[in-house]
């Protein structure tokens, strides 16, 4: 099986460097997601996919207890349809499973189609949707 073909990163900054090329997010929010994804308190498995030497997918998948929560999970745009999304996904729920998980939860925006045939096709379900919301004249 294939699945487990994907082991979590040890090294913190290769994993932020292929979630940055991935999200194609400027540099200059490097210190930030470090810092942020440093500080994650549960066990967190790091994942990447490379191909040609180049990141193309990457997912945060945080293990508490009995849940998995998946968590940044893009597929570089000019890689996607290869099956990437499926194989990481499927890597980190098997990697969070093996460590006593035995529900899994994320979070996708609701006009990543593509996105979310992956995750129904995987079994995931809508629980709920929301919004983020601002006072009028508020900052971004």
């Amino acid at each position: 099986d294939d699945v487990m073909s994907l082991i979590p990163l040890k090294d913190l900054g290769r994993y932020i460097s292929a979630t940055l090329r991935t999200h194609q997010h400027d540099a200059s929010v490097r210190p930030g997601l470090t810092e942020l994804v440093g500080s994650i308190e549960p066990e967190a498995g790091l994942f990447a996919i490379d191909a040609e030497d180049k990141a193309v997918a990457s997912a945060l998948c945080v293990h508490d207890g009995e849940l998995a929560g998946l968590f940044q999970v893009p597929t570089h745009e000019a890689a996607r349809g290869n099956g990437h999304g499926r194989r990481i996904v499927l890597s980190a729920m098997k990697w969070a499973r093996s460590r006593g998980a035995r529900v899994a939860w994320l979070q996708v925006e609701a006009d990543n189609e593509a996105a979310i045939a992956l995750y129904r096709s995987l079994g995931f379900v809508e629980a709920y949707r929301y919004h983020y919301r601002r006072p009028p004249g508020g900052e971004n």
